[in-house]
This record gives C-alpha cells, sequence and structure tokens, in this order.
C-alpha cells in the first residue's frame, strides 16, 4: 500500500519521518538509529524546531502511552494505523504548540525526552556538514552508536579510523552519553561503552 493512499495530507517524506521517530517509542533498543532519524527529518526539510514540534505535538501524544506499558509493542508499527492514529491525534487541542501543551508533553515523555534532545543534537551536527556529506556523517555516527550501545551487525564497518576517532570525542560522546543508563543494564556505564568504541577502532586499524 503507498503511502498516498495512507492518507492524502501525509507526504511519504512526512510519514517516513513518523515512522522513524515512532520506533523511539517502542519497547527495545533504538539509540543506535538516531543519527537516521536526525537525517531523515532534515531530508523531509524540516529545520530542527519544526522537528520538534512534529515529535513533541504528533508522533508523542500518539504513543507515548507505550513508554509507560511494562509490556508494551516492540515489534514495530503498522505504517497504516500509525498515520490513521497520529492524524487523529493531531486533531485534539491538547496536541498544539503552546506552553500548557508542553508540559502536558513533558509529563508523558518524561526521561524519554533524552531520545529528541539527541535527535536534535545528531541535526545540528549534520547541519555543520556540506550536504552531499551528511550521509556518511550519519553513517560514521551510526556506527559509533551500535558499538557504544552494544548492538552491532556484522556488517557494520568504519569509515576511517582517524575521522571517527576524532568525531568519537568532539561529537558523538556529548551528544550519546547522556543516554547511558546503567540503572537499567549492567552492561552499561559511560567507561564501558566508551571502551567498547575504543576496542572496535583499534580492531579497525588491524593492530
Amino acid at each position: 500500500m503507498s503511502h498516498t493512499s495512507l492518507s492524502v495530507r501525509a507526504s511519504a517524506a512526512k510519514v517516513a519521518v513518523w515512522e522513524s521517530l515512532a520506533q523511539h517509542f517502542l519497547d527495545n533498543d533504538t539509540r543506535s538509529a538516531i543519527p537516521h532519524s536526525a537525517e531523515l527529518c532534515l531530508d523531509a526539510g524540516l529545520s530542527p524546531a519544526a522537528a520538534h514540534d512534529v515529535w513533541r505535538y504528533e508522533v508523542t501524544p500518539a504513543l507515548w502511552t507505550n513508554l509507560w506499558n511494562h509490556l508494551g509493542e516492540w515489534a514495530g508499527w503498522d505504517t497504516a494505523w500509525l498515520v490513521s492514529t497520529i492524524e487523529a491525534h493531531k486533531r485534539s487541542r491538547f496536541n498544539r504548540p503552546g506552553r500548557f501543551n508542553a508540559l502536558i508533553y513533558r509529563w508523558r515523555i518524561q526521561s524519554s525526552h533524552a531520545v529528541w534532545v539527541a535527535v536534535e543534537a545528531c541535526m545540528h551536527a549534520l547541519l555543520r556538514e556540506p550536504e552531499a556529506s551528511r550521509p556518511q556523517l550519519t553513517a560514521n555516527l551510526t556506527w559509533l552508536a551500535e558499538h557504544y550501545f552494544d548492538v552491532t551487525s556484522r556488517d557494520s564497518k568504519v569509515d576511517s579510523v582517524t575521522r571517527t576517532t576524532e568525531l568519537f570525542h568532539a561529537t558523538f560522546l556529548p551528544i550519546f552519553r547522556p543516554l547511558v543508563v546503567p540503572n537499567v543494564n549492567p552492561r552499561e556505564s559511560v567507561q564501558l561503552c566508551a571502551e567498547r568504541v575504543l576496542a572496535a577502532l583499534k580492531v579497525s586499524t588491524g593492530h
């Protein structure tokens, strides 16, 4: 089913943004997908401020209860359901920009607001790059996130060890360090996460 048939109001680019941001409300670890979410927001022509409104007033109202459900959805959202649910919630006066509704958002999202902060920071990092270089920066940030949070795939490869090492210290750590949750996962601490990345970079050099 095409995105056009799902809704005459939702463009394919907007649906792609909804789907990407919505995955961060699933009951699994999606932190390594944050750079790609940021890239999709920019590809859709959204500024960081506009993307923030999409996150706060479109995606969050539709999906926030899954964050509070210990047996929440984890496998993924059906696209048709997601689009119709977001559009239904958009009609509520409580899901529009405004001071009171911003407070409702923070009550709904709680600590998961940190995910948005990371998406926004990645958007700003991508905006500092020439447009042609953004896909590679997204790939490098994703590679780092996969190793940092121990969710690597066999196909994961580093672009340039030197550039990726510099990126890790200068850009990646300030964005992703606040997402470490040692009280939830005993395999996570700022030190252990960094050690995984540095070990992976060392292997990539062949040393």
